[in-house]
């Protein structure tokens, strides 16, 4: 009969990274993070924009165009954007 395990308690050993290559890993953590920030930072301006539009104009929430959702995709930005 065949057995399989799922759960070990013994840990692998861990990666042996060289300097440059845990260099390389860190400058990819900033930039995403940059980037990240960046993309939530510009959602967040045209979120209240478009937000403080319907407002003011007394826009009813079943006449709003744009679903608003949290989300800093490059094409969900674009669309808010137009």
């Amino acid at each position: 009969m065949l057995t399989y395990t799922y759960y070990s308690t013994s840990l692998p050993s861990g990666l042996f990274l060289s300097d440059e290559q845990l260099e390389a890993l860190q400058n990819k953590v900033t930039f995403f993070e940059r980037d990240y920030v960046e993309r939530r930072d510009r959602r967040d301006a045209m979120v209240k924009t478009i937000t403080g539009l319907w407002e003011e104009l007394s826009i009813p929430e079943d006449d709003r165009r744009v679903i608003v959702r949290n989300s800093v995709e490059e094409e969900y930005l674009n669309e808010v954007r137009v």
